[in-house]
């Protein structure tokens, strides 16, 4: 597996999501996010039961997002190392614990993320597995 963050790991990540019967059975998503880390933001796009998309956007594109989920290098990689361990945290749970939180956007791109966050979760466990 590529490393995180680059556009190859969101790709590969892309394309197992993709071929994941377990990710499509989660339902529909609709929505554009991103995945900032270290100034950078990856923006993903969810259409229908497929991963449509994986880019990196420029600060115009970043702003037309539904949503951020934001966090350092370091974060990152222990929330996706975690998927490997029986006490892993979850976004949601990130996010409510982490002082200024990690999901950036207005009150109803938040209730996007809530209504598309096993489908977001499933995305990163696919790109955790080696």
């Amino acid at each position: 597996m590529p490393n995180f963050p680059s556009l190859t790991w969101f790709e590969t990540t892309r394309e197992r999501a993709n071929a994941d019967t377990a990710f499509r059975a989660l339902g529909s998503a609709d929505a554009r996010f991103g995945v900032r880390v270290d100034g950078q933001t990856f923006a993903i796009t969810l259409d229908a039961f497929e991963v449509a998309r994986v880019g990196i956007a420029t600060e115009e594109e970043a702003a037309d997002l539904d949503f951020c989920l934001e966090m350092p290098a370091a974060d990152w990689h222990t929330y996706l190392d975690g998927f490997a361990s029986p006490k892993r945290r979850y976004l949601n749970d990130i996010d409510l614990t982490t002082a200024g939180g990690v999901l950036k956007g207005n009150a109803r791109n938040r209730l996007l993320f809530a209504r598309y966050n096993a489908t977001i979760e499933r995305f990163f466990q696919l790109g955790a597995a080696p």
